[in-house]
């Protein structure tokens, strides 16, 4: 059993006036820390640590329950009546109490669950890692009206839970009772405050089973149960549910495991696996890997080798393709340039004017060319249809001349003068 210093008691019995230890608690852990914690070597550092302990712990392990205490807290008094519980002070009549549930009755529950749901996705938006992704939580109220009062936040940050007046159950370690916000007080709201957090009450108005707290009655303490504080959002969110009038959740401890995957059975008739050796004749033989090129050591497949023997074959038929088009072009570009070389070129002579001498000079004068103005030189291409047309005009014009010749000869008779005839033909 370790030595427990007579100051040790003697603090506590000054600072905690109504608490009484359990014995077995308290020499635990003093054995603990002495063993454990150099600080506790000393008198001053063992009340402090034992201190931090005693807040620490869950007081239903750590004191004895008061049986006076609970035929207080258990008395129920008419709302008229106004009961002054613990009454001398913290330092003589200071009660411990711990924090059991909260919940805060200002705003709606609805409220409440919808801030409630935003932490949980902001929560799992943070696992994920996304909170470079620019994303924004909007904490939502659905009641307000004014838009820009909306609270914009970065993704994975939780939206705090709005302040307003807190109710709360409280134990001493063997009694609950509930607890009401009268004034706010500083610590307790349902954000920041931890379940399981120490509060020393004293000279608390006691109006029909519920505590009245305000800042001069309520010593926050602080601290917290580890075991309760893990499961504060269950705990909440049940007592919205509650509220709301709707089933509590289960327990997380409670909630049933994860099914475990279900072996199938096995088929009516199966088939048997595809040989694999029976196409193996008629698989392609690997070829050898390319050399690796100038911009790195690549590999190069059998796919790849396949598609670049295609594409070579197909760019010999495209080179052949295209020189046998030359060729035939070519054979056909010969015939024209001789029949081109055949051609003449003409010059049109155009008359000035159809009623001038200088107009009929120039008709006169039919194909010379020449500089002057009013004869403008055309240049003609002849087709196969204008070299027969020209023929045949050639042909008129030799039976002409012909028929003209012999009219001439048998109008001046032997020995008569001797008349020429020139004809001018016009096209």
């Amino acid at each position: 059993m370790p030595h427990l210093p007579p100051a040790l008691l003697a603090w506590y019995r000054s600072s905690y006036p109504t608490l009484q230890f359990n014995p077995e608690w308290l020499e635990a852990c003093v054995e603990y820390l002495q063993a454990n914690d150099p600080a506790a070597a000393t008198v001053p550092g063992l009340i402090k640590a034992v201190e931090v302990q005693l807040l620490s712990s869950d007081l239903s392990t750590s004191v004895l329950p008061s049986p006076s205490r609970r035929a207080e807290l258990m008395t129920l008094h008419p709302a008229s009546d106004r009961t002054i519980l613990f009454t001398g002070g913290a330092k003589k009549a200071g009660v411990l109490f711990q924090v059991q549930r909260v919940d805060d009755i200002a705003h709606s529950a609805s409220q409440l669950q919808e801030v409630l749901k935003e932490k949980k996705e902001a929560r799992r938006v943070r696992a994920k890692g996304a909170n470079a992704g620019g994303g924004r939580i909007m904490d939502l109220d659905e009641e307000e009206e004014d838009e820009a009062k909306k609270k914009i936040l970065p993704a994975g940050v939780e939206p705090p839970f709005p302040r307003g007046s807190g109710k709360f159950v409280l134990s001493d370690g063997d009694t609950e009772v509930q607890a009401f916000e009268l004034r706010q007080v500083f610590g307790l709201g349902l954000e920041e405050i931890k379940l399981g957090t120490k509060l020393l009450i004293h000279d608390v108005p006691f109006v029909n089973g519920i505590l009245m707290l305000t800042p001069n009655n309520t010593v926050v303490k602080g601290y917290q149960v580890e075991e309760i504080e893990a499961v504060k959002e269950w705990i909440v969110e049940n007592s919205l549910r509650e509220r709301l009038g709707e089933d509590p959740l289960p327990h997380p401890d409670d909630a049933p495991p994860a099914h475990a995957a279900q072996p199938q059975p096995p088929a009516a008739n199966p088939q048997p696996p595809p040989d694999r050796n029976a196409h193996s004749h008629a698989q392609i033989q690997p070829k050898p890997k390319a050399p690796s090129s100038d911009y790195g050591d690549f590999e190069i497949d059998e796919a790849d080798l396949f598609a670049a023997e295609a594409a070579g074959g197909a760019d010999e038929d495209e080179e052949e393709a295209l020189r046998a088009m030359e060729e035939e072009s070519r054979a056909a570009k010969k015939p024209k340039k001789q029949h081109q070389e055949k051609r003449e070129t003409r010059v049109k002579p155009e008359p000035v004017s159809s009623g001038s001498t200088g107009g009929r000079k120039g008709m006169s004068e039919g194909l010379r060319k020449t500089g002057l103005s009013g004869e403008v030189e055309v240049l003609e291409l002849d087709s196969d249809e204008d070299e027969k047309e020209a023929a045949a005009k050639e042909e008129q014009r030799q039976v002409k001349r012909r028929k003209t010749a012999g009219s001439a000869t048998s109008k001046t008779g032997v020995g008569g003068p001797k008349l020429g005839v020139m004809e001018i033909d016009s096209d």
